[in-house]
């Protein structure tokens, strides 16, 4: 038979014998028949779940952010449910679920609601619970029971039996219940319901339960019959604690026969549950499903997921007990190989233990996983895991979500090297409900030496991402060990990744602080100065106006005067009076000197006044520094129309020794003051013609505008001369000019910063540009914020 998709296997994990049980009965089959098949370990089905949408792709030296807790005990540990909807999303030959492990708590609703309704229409087979439109296999629970308690009570009559139960609800429980009753009936022996005590398959349940029971006072039982092996365990510690003896004091059974059911103390009473068996029987019939999916000969309405579904695939394997110790039997040859089976097995869990420490070392001294996993390559190998792929989430993804097998690798052990492929993100994508294996590396490990397992990795409840690992089988438990603690290097890693990029937040949130700072002192000095220049401005405006009013009355009377003497002297005066009298000025009137004397007058009176009107012109420009409210003139413009004169104007200065290049949309229009901002570049477009280039000089300006959000962004740069990158930082200041010999106050860029400050309600700063010349950046609001 061929077949593409593998079989996933649905169950806890493999924290107890009984999941490498199941697994070792179908990997039996499904070896033999050349059946490829996953196991997903997600825990226990618990009441929250967490969506399969969280999974999706991000680069693993990026590594999400949580870790993961996998429930080492049942009840306990964070969900990783949601590994089993990504499964179901999956393209599968059919699942096989441990219903029985899965929801050992409650049967029906949350294996229904969480696993068995996505998988409609699919080929699924049960295991350890029951179901009724499903295929299932369980043990007959009823009759291993029945057959443990009528084998203890040939042995004598027993006053006080006491059953430890399992969960409320949980059929496996009372199917075992039912039977203890039914044994004790045909044995004519009667159960005082007192000595029901009620647990939940769990020891930590069952020791509180039995420290309860001891201390309310009621006779101790003879016969305590567990249903199941943990709630046994539990129990003896709590006999023990109080110094009840077993089997002397009290006789103790259980049911299951894990692994630790011969190694307890003594040796524990049990029934074998047939869980290999099991797994075999759900194996074959889902062959004889795939089997009748392939030759067509059921449809989907006759599906086994269907109300109708053949009564001979469901399945009861016989549960056989086992006497021992704990109820006054002797041990059996057979059950002495079983205990020194065990002592074996502890030896290779402490082999494996020493993986499991390396393992954490290397992942805690190496700061990223890319150098781990060649560290790790001879060390995996030895523990029998052959193949790591790590798949981890990425938040951003939306609905194409990625599954992205970012980092892993492949020891090949059939020549006896140790490679490390590392698997590059580029090369391994798997789109979301395509496979959980890349197609490539699938036929590599579906062998029967290699078990494969996808594990979810996360940190509490929030998933991270998963792996899947091929292991050996006897290294079933190591891909849980792994996902922990890669979900723990990973919020480690997280962590510190977050440590770190706040720090560098603060950092440039101080930087920009610092920065802010500066700047905010740099305004605030302007402001002052500006404050400053423009009342000495205002002082000085009525002293320098009456100077140049007297100036000009002195000029007007020294030349009226001037003219009152020449015109009194005639045309036939004594010239040579005249002229001794200017060449003796001891003399009288000495009528020379004094028209020399006026016209000396009339030259400083109109030196004086150009002078004057200098300084007024500059006191003007002081008092234009000082910006009242309600001065700016808000209008609806076109940038472009200001420009436009700007252009127009310049040019005529210059003529063809200027190349002013415009981009600025025609229909922009915003709302603010137009004959500020026509003051602004007319200022600026002075400033590049008086510094930036010389008079016979080409001259290039640019001007860009452009809106941003709520902002009109202006781009104005020139390509002349340029200033240092000291005198940058200088540029906005009052009177700070490179041309001050040359009559040149620098007060022009001073006046711009002003305007785009408080008339445009703006900002404007300066930078040199690359290749010389200026580049001014300005940003005003499009609507003025006094509207």
């Amino acid at each position: 038979m061929k077949t593409v998709d593998p079989v996933l296997l649905l169950q806890p994990g493999y924290s107890f014998f009984v999941s490498w049980e199941l697994a070792a009965g179908i990997g039996e089959v499904f070896d033999a028949h050349g059946i490829p098949w996953i196991s997903v370990n997600g825990g226990y089905l618990l009441e929250e779940n967490y969506p399969v949408e969280n999974v999706g792709e991000e680069s693993i030296d990026g590594c999400g952010d949580k870790d993961s807790e996998l429930p080492p005990d049942p009840g306990g540990g964070e969900s990783g449910n949601w590994i089993y909807q990504l499964s179901s999303r999956v393209p599968a030959s059919g699942f096989i679920i441990y219903g029985g492990g899965l929801a050992y708590r409650e049967q029906e609703g949350l294996l229904r609601s969480k696993i068995i309704n996505p998988l409609s229409g699919r080929p699924v087979v049960n295991v350890g619970s029951e179901l009724e439109d499903l295929p299932c296999i369980n043990a007959d629970n009823y009759r291993g029971m029945y057959d443990l308690v009528c084998g203890l009570v040939t042995t004598g009559t027993f006053k006080n039996p006491a059953f430890l139960a399992g969960p409320p609800g949980n059929i496996e429980a009372e199917e075992r219940y039912r039977a203890f009753l039914d044994a004790l009936q045909h044995a004519s022996m009667k159960f005082d319901p007192e000595y029901y005590i009620q647990g939940d398959f769990t020891s930590f349940t069952a020791r509180s339960r039995i420290h309860d029971f001891l201390h309310s006072g009621k006779e101790l039982p003879d016969l305590i019959v567990c249903a199941n092996d943990l709630s046994a365990f539990g129990a003896s510690q709590a006999l023990s604690e109080h110094s009840i003896s077993i089997p002397e004091d009290v006789m103790l059974s259980g049911f299951d026969d894990f692994e630790y059911a011969s190694a307890m103390n003594p040796p524990l009473s049990t029934v074998q549950f047939p869980i290999r068996e099991m797994g075999k029987k759900a194996a074959e019939t889902m062959l004889a499903l795939i089997n009748e999916q392939e030759s067509g000969a059921g449809n989907t309405e006759e599906h086994p997921n269907s109300k109708e579904k053949p009564e001979a695939l469901d399945s009861r394997i016989a549960s056989v007990p086992v006497f021992r110790p704990s109820t006054g039997h002797a041990l059996k040859g057979t059950q002495v190989n079983r205990a020194r089976e065990l002592l074996l097995g502890d030896l290779r869990i402490k082999e494996r233990q020493q993986f499991r420490l390396k393992f954490t070392k290397i992942l805690l001294e190496q700061p990223r996983l890319s150098r781990c996993f060649p560290e790790l390559a001879d060390t995996l190998m030895y523990a029998g895991v052959r193949v790591l792929l790590v798949m981890l989430q990425n938040e951003e993804s939306g609905d194409e979500q990625l599954l992205r097998m970012d980092q892993g690798f492949y020891v090949d052990t059939s020549c006896g090297e140790r490679r490390v492929v590392l698997l590059t993100p580029d090369t391994r994508k798997i789109r979301r409900g395509e496979r959980l294996l890349p197609p490539d590396l699938s036929e590599i490990i579906c062998t029967p030496a290699h078990r494969i397992h996808t594990v979810p990795l996360q940190h509490n409840s929030t998933p991270l991402g998963y792996i899947v690992a091929a292991v050996t089988p006897d290294a079933l438990d190591l891909p849980e060990h792994i996902a922990y603690e890669l979900s723990g290097y990973l919020y480690r890693w997280t962590l510190i990744h977050q440590a770190s990029q706040r720090e560098r937040e603060r950092e440039a949130l101080l930087d920009e602080l610092q920065h802010a700072q500066r700047e905010l002192s740099r305004v605030e000095r302007l402001t002052e100065m500006s404050r400053l220049i423009a009342g000495v401005g205002h002082e000085l405006n009525t002293p320098i106006g009456s100077s140049i009013t007297l100036a000009s009355f002195l000029q007007d009377r020294s030349r009226e005067i001037l003219g009152s003497f020449e015109h009194e002297i005639s045309a036939d005066a004594d010239q040579e009076s005249v002229r001794r009298s200017s060449e003796n000025p001891g003399e009288a009137y000495g009528i020379g000197e004094v028209i020399k004397f006026l016209h000396q007058v009339g030259e400083a009176s109109d030196s004086l006044q150009r002078n004057l009107r200098r300084a007024g012109d500059l006191v003007d420009t002081f008092r234009s520094l000082s910006v009242q409210p309600g001065q700016q003139k808000l209008s609806r413009f076109r940038p472009r129309d200001v420009f436009d004169i700007l252009y127009s104007r310049s040019t005529s200065t210059r003529g063809a020794n200027l190349d002013m290049r415009i981009d600025c949309p025609e229909q922009l229009e915003v709302y603010n003051d137009a004959e500020a901002l026509e003051q602004v570049f007319q200022e600026l477009i002075h400033n590049s013609i008086q510094h930036g280039y010389e008079s016979a000089q080409k001259g290039e300006i640019g001007i860009q505008a452009a809106v941003r959000g709520e902002q009109l962004t202006i781009r104005y740069e020139d390509g002349g001369a340029g200033v240092s990158q000291g005198n940058v930082n200088r540029i906005f200041e009052p009177f700070f000019t490179t041309k001050r010999g040359k009559g040149l106050v620098g007060m022009g860029l001073h006046l711009v910063h002003n305007l785009v400050q408080y008339h445009l309600k703006g900002v404007i700063s300066v930078n040199r540009r690359q290749g010389g010349g200026l580049l001014f950046l300005i940003s005003v609001p499009v609507e003025h914020p006094g509207t």
